[in-house]
């Protein structure tokens, strides 16, 4: 998540109405990805040690996929406004910044299938997909600390499609769950890094954008003014008579 004194949640009011909503944009994606990211590691790890036929550990399998289809779009959303940043480019023919590029890369490759899922049906079915993709991890086992429960989660009815799985062997965990990645069609999106990545390319925009600002000071040393990046508004609404008690889903005139 942004640090409580990150530059997103105060931008500058000298900047211009574009610039706010571009960084605004950048912070968003980042929080809405890294907030939901969060949600289902705890989601993940009560499923794979809760009771697997359960009504109530199901209805978690829906909750997962709108956790996970979240940080997709939200990624995929940083992505773009990353690219139009200046510095971006200057890191693109570096080893890691090319690495951290495929991996980028793929998760709008996920997306693009399930976004379309109209267009890419007959796709779909030729690779033995899901609908919504199919959830892959890693959870440590309860029962020992030498074990770990490769999951796979399949939404929907099971055809004839293979089932991918989180290989740990080689690779560096996070506990008690990490691995997380979605898989739709042909192509594979590893969450846990493309989040590690996002993570670090905000910090590294924080950083710069805070010594640019810096260096932008009045005369008379005061620093830039900031607004606050959210705004509640809530208003109190008063009928000339009292509302009835109602159910969820039900409707009154309310004159």
């Amino acid at each position: 998540m942004l640090k409580p004194n990150s530059v997103f949640r105060e931008l500058p009011r000298a900047l211009d109405r574009k610039q706010v909503l571009f960084l605004d944009g950048i912070g968003k994606s980042y929080e809405i990805a890294a907030f939901a990211y969060q949600r289902l590691k705890e989601m993940l790890t009560t499923i794979a040690n809760g009771d697997l036929e359960s009504a109530s550990y199901r209805e978690l399998y829906v909750l997962a996929l709108l956790d996970a289809w979240a940080i997709v779009d939200s990624i995929d959303r940083f992505s773009a406004l990353y690219k139009l940043l200046p510095h971006s480019v200057m890191r693109d023919d570096t080893p890691v910044a090319k690495a951290e590029h495929e991996t980028l890369r793929k998760v709008r490759d996920v997306r693009n299938v399930t976004d379309h899922l109209a267009q890419r049906m007959d796709y779909i079915m030729s690779k033995s997909g899901a609908a919504m993709g199919m959830l892959t991890w890693c959870t440590s086992s309860p029962l020992s600390k030498n074990e770990v429960l490769a999951c796979t989660l399949v939404p929907g009815p099971l055809g004839k499609q293979s089932a991918p799985m989180a290989n740990p062997v080689g690779r560096t965990v996070e506990m008690p769950t990490g691995l997380i990645a979605i898989t739709a069609g042909e192509h594979t999106a590893d969450l846990s890094e493309a989040i590690r990545i996002m993570a670090d390319r905000v910090e590294d925009i924080e950083t710069q954008l805070e010594n640019q600002f810096s260096q932008h000071e009045t005369a008379d040393g005061e620093k830039l003014s900031r607004s606050r990046s959210n705004l509640l508004i809530v208003s109190t609404i008063s009928f000339n008579r009292d509302l009835p008690n109602m159910k969820p889903g039900e409707t009154s005139d309310a004159s």
